[in-house]
């Protein structure tokens, strides 16, 4: 009778591993959104900061060209020493979400880089901070597209760039890799794995108690 209820165990148990394997096949798939939900959110605050300095930098009595500006912003964006700032894009762009002539700064050219998803703003108004970020891609011709967030430009920030038709600040960077998510998911991950290994032995135990009952 051990050995029968040894190998009801055994069963109960691979059908028990091979459901949480399934589970963890699905969560892998998810992976890839979650990647970019984790990346968006770190845009977000990026964009937020970004906007800020912007606005202030423009209070100056002496305000920089669209050109200064945008170079002082992307070292305000370094000065943090991410190993992913030196990936961050900055941009300006109209409301085609085409980037207007001079108005980016990045490691690599984006004069024919375009913003998908781009919304038009309502209005330029509005105190830093308050204009909401708004998610859309970054398409870099001869690279792999980009996340980013865009932000209405202010009139005072509009102003650096006469005659251009720039209604939005754009940030970007590529999406985070993998090792970050699996970094950010793995305590949960881990926590979430022994719950369930604890819990397939206990069930696999029972089941098997529970069948071999009647045939002692």
């Amino acid at each position: 009778m051990g050995s029968l209820q040894v190998r009801l165990f055994l069963t109960y148990l691979i059908i028990i591993v091979v459901t949480l394997g399934l589970a963890a096949l699905t969560l892998y798939l998810q992976v890839g959104g979650y990647r970019d939900s984790l990346s968006y959110n770190s845009l977000e605050d990026l964009g937020r900061l970004v906007d800020l300095q912007a606005e202030t930098a423009m209070e100056d009595s002496e305000p920089p060209s669209g050109a200064d500006l945008l170079l002082n912003l992307r070292n305000f964006v370094n000065s943090s020493n991410s190993p992913t700032d030196e990936e961050t894009s900055l941009a300006v762009v109209d409301a085609a979400g085409r980037v207007v002539p001079g108005g980016w700064a990045s490691s690599v050219a984006l004069d024919e880089a375009v913003v998908k998803d781009i919304k038009s703003p309502d209005a330029t108004t509005g105190p830093a901070g308050a204009r909401a970020p708004t998610r859309c891609r970054l398409e870099v011709p001869g690279r792999s597209e980009q996340l980013c967030v865009s932000i209405p430009l202010s009139e005072a920030v509009a102003a650096a760039f006469p005659g251009s038709g720039a209604t939005d600040l754009v940030v970007a960077e590529p999406a985070a890799s993998l090792t970050t998510v699996f970094g950010d998911l793995t305590p949960r991950l881990v926590f979430s794995g022994l719950i369930g290994v604890a819990a397939a032995l206990v069930l696999g135990f029972l089941l098997s108690q529970s069948v071999a009952a009647p045939l002692r």
